[in-house]
């Protein structure tokens, strides 16, 4: 990676972006220990650096679970217990969760407007109104935007008021045009099309109705949610057109798990709900960024942060987090270490023998997504070639892995066989295997 410019002796304005509260009604509910820890985590890191600490916070939707007002309440509650609305910006947008109550813009206003007036500069409603929760807020000279669609479909195309875009192109391009060597930060709870991890899983999950106006400013930085999905993974940033980031969730982890052996109903895993992250954004004198991906739960970050150096109107620093990290990779430097044993166990209830591989796992510069493992008879037949999701999400620091990896095979029944496991990053580049041989009798 090319030297980022930030300094972080001179930050001038730092803020947390964070979304997927799932908070209750519930005293004590466990997201609502979870919120409280990570707020209180985010004002302390911002203070490190920032003698001004954290000069707003961002939430990308699904603040609550179910959208009704004593979750908002609650909500509320536990926010202002940690952050000061007077004196810390809280700058939010309504997700799905939110929106199952129809009102609900109109309620986040009514209960949050008059205490969040004072950390504003100012504050203007697109004009479609409350009704759409689009907004700019300015705060400290600093620009963010946030956008709801018009509902929240699954089976068609996700879409955002008419009125809102040509306001939403309107805004950005006055702030650009006056402000043209700063970011410009625009906050939605679905995901634009084709950025990140996760955007173009589905309707429901993303939208690309925004991208021809969010194109045209490459000032623009976006921040959406919805996924829960861990910023472990490299392509929880992408830069295309514009920059992307994921915000994650401070309740349960879902992963995109489709075909991997391990992965309850394609989503989840054991022990999903023991997760919290989000980001921390900060700004130097001279507009370059600094994004600290916290890890909330182990109180402590995601590997490296992520540097953003000042953007241009001609797109020149949009070159960092493309979908170009991916290429770089040699299939030797992502080798299943040498040891591997096999140990048939018991008889399986559904016929066959289980069978236990423990290998020695991969060491690499970034995370290991998955292990491939593929298992042949005497005819070449392959009897398994499966998927297993590692538990990268687990580990702020990728390096601390555990040594060996042991995953359960399918029942087989006696015989000879070949067994290779291969290691594949996020970029689903696949490492050389470590191969061997095992007998059932």
């Amino acid at each position: 990676m090319n030297h980022p410019k930030f300094d972080p002796a001179r930050i001038v304005f730092s803020f947390g972006a964070v979304s997927d509260w799932h908070v209750k009604d519930e005293e004590g509910q466990y997201n609502q220990q979870k919120l409280i820890s990570a707020l209180a985590q985010l004002k302390e890191k911002a203070a490190e650096d920032d003698p001004r600490g954290l000069a707003a916070l961002v939430a990308a939707g699904d603040l609550t679970h179910d959208g009704k007002e004593n979750e908002i309440a609650a909500m509320k509650r536990v926010l202002t217990s940690v952050i000061d609305l007077q004196s810390t910006a809280f700058i939010y947008v309504a997700g799905n969760h939110d929106k199952h109550d129809p009102d609900v813009n109109l309620t986040y206003d009514r209960l949050f407007s008059a205490d969040c007036a004072p950390a504003y500069d100012t504050c203007d409603l697109s004009p479609d109104g409350v009704w759409s929760g689009a907004r700019h807020v300015s705060v400290r000279g600093v620009h963010f935007i946030t956008l709801g669609p018009d509902k929240y479909y699954k089976k068609e195309p996700n879409t955002y008021p008419e009125q809102t875009k040509r306001w939403l192109d309107e805004t950005l391009q006055r702030i650009t045009t006056e402000e043209p060597n700063a970011y410009v930060f625009v906050i939605t709870h679905l995901l634009t099309w084709g950025t990140c991890y996760g955007s173009v899983r589905g309707y429901f999950y993303a939208s690309d109705d925004l991208t021809p106006i969010l194109s045209k400013y490459p000032q623009v930085v976006t921040f959406g949610g919805h996924l829960h999905y861990p910023l472990n993974d490299d392509r929880a940033i992408m830069q295309t057109a514009f920059t992307a980031m994921e915000t994650a969730t401070l309740s349960d982890m879902l992963i995109d798990g489709h075909g991997l052996v391990n992965v309850i109903k394609n989503t989840k895993t054991e022990g999903n709900t023991d997760f919290a992250q989000g980001l921390l954004v900060q700004i130097d004198e001279d507009g370059n960024l600094r994004v600290t991906r916290m890890d909330f739960f182990h109180r402590t970050t995601v590997d490296t942060p992520w540097y953003l150096d000042a953007p241009t109107p001609d797109g020149a620093h949009l070159t960092r987090y493309t979908t170009a990290r991916g290429e770089d990779f040699d299939p030797a430097d992502m080798t299943v270490g040498k040891r591997m044993t096999v140990t048939a166990q018991t008889p399986a209830e559904e016929g066959g023998i289980a069978v236990t591989v423990r290998f020695e796992a991969t060491k690499y510069r970034r995370s290991i997504r998955t292990y491939t493992v593929r298992v042949t008879d005497v005819t070449g037949t392959a009897v398994c070639d499966a998927g297993y999701l590692t538990d990268f999400y687990r580990h702020p620091d990728h390096r601390t892995v555990a040594d060996e990896m042991e995953i359960t095979l399918p029942p087989l029944p006696s015989g000879k066989y070949d067994i290779s496991v291969a290691a594949r990053d996020c970029w689903d580049n696949e490492g050389a295997p470590i191969c061997g041989t095992f007998e059932i009798t």
